[in-house]
């Protein structure tokens, strides 16, 4: 009997204890799943801060790349173009008749503009041209008329038939100045120089500036386009040749007259301009 409740008592222990096993096993990979679970979530949580952080930098580095790209785009963008017929580009916006203005090659030149902005702009004569010394001065309130040709070289060239515009001098000041001191009194452009073909080969094409005056027109501007912008003329004066036809609109303001010099084929049009302001011719 007492033999029996040994093995009893044996067996009754060795059942605790393995009951107790299974517990602590639960236990152990319960804890185990758990930590694996908070592992798996740190996880997760890193790699989504890893992500916003990423996808933030790529926004920023897009936005930056757009907000160079557009700044680059802006810097390269071409210059304003010109106006379109009846309204005059930037440089003439605001300005009349009575102003004696013309746009050369993207430059504004008026009545009274010094000389030195012309030659700044290239163009330029020598005296020896006109047999003067370069000594050459102007009283106050003396002027001369529109018969100086200057010529571009850098830009044109200056053989004989490449482009000139013509001007006059006028010393607008209280003293004695030289010549190429003194002022703009007149000028006068000629885009037709642009047909003509050197002598030593004719298959050479000079080519020519451009030029714009108030309202629209520009070199190549059409006779209805110049009627339309500036109305009829006051006087019209016809040439014919051989191979040219053109008409010259005179247009009258209270001090300035403009000359517009208009071939009748399309393809020419407008080709040139003399402007005169006798406010100067009465001092």
């Amino acid at each position: 009997m007492k033999h029996f409740f040994c093995i009893l008592l044996i067996a009754a222990l060795t059942l605790c204890i393995f009951v107790g096993c299974n517990d602590s096993t639960g236990t152990s990979s319960t804890a185990a799943t758990a930590s694996t679970m908070e592992s798996a979530a740190e996880t997760t949580a890193s790699a989504a801060e890893t992500t916003t952080e990423a996808a933030t930098d790529t926004t920023a580095a897009a936005a930056e790349t757009t907000t160079e790209a557009a700044t680059d785009t802006t810097a390269e963008a071409p210059a304003t173009q010109p106006a379109s017929l009846g309204n005059s580009s930037e440089l003439l916006e605001g300005l009349t008749l009575e102003d004696a203005a013309i746009v050369i090659d993207g430059v504004l030149y008026k009545s009274e503009d010094p000389y030195s902005l012309l030659v700044e702009n290239g163009w330029d004569f020598n005296f020896e041209d006109y047999n003067i010394d370069e000594d050459y001065v102007l009283n106050k309130g003396e002027y001369i008329y529109s018969t100086v040709h200057l010529k571009n070289p850098t830009k044109y060239g200056d053989k004989y038939a490449n482009p000139e515009i013509t001007i006059g001098f006028i010393n607008n000041a209280d003293t004695v100045k030289p010549l190429k001191e003194c002022s703009i009194h007149g000028i006068e452009v000629d885009g037709s120089h642009g047909f003509r073909r050197f002598e030593d080969d004719p298959n050479e094409e000079v080519s020519c500036y451009d030029f714009e005056i108030i309202k629209g027109l520009r070199r190549g501007s059409s006779m209805e386009d110049v009627k339309a912008a500036w109305g009829e003329p006051k006087d019209v004066y016809v040439a014919d040749g051989d191979d040219y036809h053109y008409e010259q609109l005179t247009y009258q303001g209270d001090h300035v007259t403009y000359k517009l010099k208009v071939f009748t084929k399309p393809e020419i049009g407008l080709q040139g301009v003399s402007i005169s302001d006798t406010r100067n011719w009465t001092r």
